[in-house]
């Protein structure tokens, strides 16, 4: 953490250094430019006072406009930097956040009863000192979705990296406003079961005006990394997914 914050910043001062070194040579250059003309200018025709007036007036409002470009620059430097500090504060932490990416694994889980507890391959509690047995365990993390008019039906939809679909589901009608929860088994509409990976997932639905409806879903998972792509901070999460930070809306 204080090696990313060095190096951020460094880069930080560096873009500080050219803005201040520019706006002190804008300045610079406008105080010869008026000097050298009071020092040139025609003794039998000097500049008049309005127009000298006005172009002190002018050199007070470049001033002015630069400080206050510096002041704003300034709040979205630090406001970038706060972003980034707490997306960081994510990592390793559960996140729920919209988006519409799902991921199945076969993963390997140690076996327990139904308070958590180690036991063996009958059941058994498993000593202090003895290994947890391992089992396989299908892995897809669970998709939220809500409605913003109630629907008399809706279908989830689930594909595939090609668009190609996989599963498709008839759920019931889902009243407006209310968070839903639903997690895909791992299977295709015909029993199969596809590979490991990524998998889009949509929800839609019918009012009672036959008027189709998209729900709007959300992802969760555990935060592994932070990233910025263009000036916009992502979280990766433990599997392949990644979701945007300012999309978040649980930690656990």
């Amino acid at each position: 953490m204080a090696g990313v914050d060095s190096i951020y910043g460094q880069h930080e001062a560096r873009a500080e250094d050219k803005t201040k070194k520019a706006e002190g040579n804008d300045k610079e250059m406008f105080l010869k430019l008026l000097v050298a003309q009071l020092t040139y200018q025609d003794p039998l025709n000097p500049a008049e006072d309005t127009e000298f007036i006005a172009q002190l007036a002018q050199f007070t409002q470049v001033e002015e406009l630069q400080n206050i470009r510096g002041s704003v620059e300034d709040m979205y430097d630090l406001s970038v930097r706060g972003q980034f500090t707490s997306a960081v504060n994510l990592v390793n932490k559960n996140v729920t956040a919209a988006g519409n990416n799902i991921w199945k694994q076969w993963v390997q889980i140690p076996k327990t009863d139904e308070n958590g507890k180690y036991v063996d391959e009958d059941g058994n509690l498993l000593g202090d000192e003895e290994d947890p047995v391992m089992v396989d365990y299908l892995y897809t993390d669970p998709v939220y979705y809500s409605t913003e008019v109630d629907v008399i039906s809706c279908t989830v939809t689930i594909l595939d990296s090609n668009l190609g679909l996989v599963y498709q589901e008839e759920l019931g009608p889902r009243t407006a406003g209310q968070l839903y929860g639903f997690r895909w088994e791992g299977m295709n509409s015909f029993g199969q079961e596809p590979k490991d990976g990524m998998y889009q997932i949509s929800i839609t639905g019918k009012d009672a005006g036959g008027n189709s409806q998209l729900f709007t879903t959300e992802i969760s998972g555990k935060v592994a990394a932070v990233e910025n792509i263009d000036g916009e901070y992502y979280l990766h999460l433990q599997d392949e997914r990644k979701v945007k930070y300012v999309d978040v809306t649980m930690v656990q």
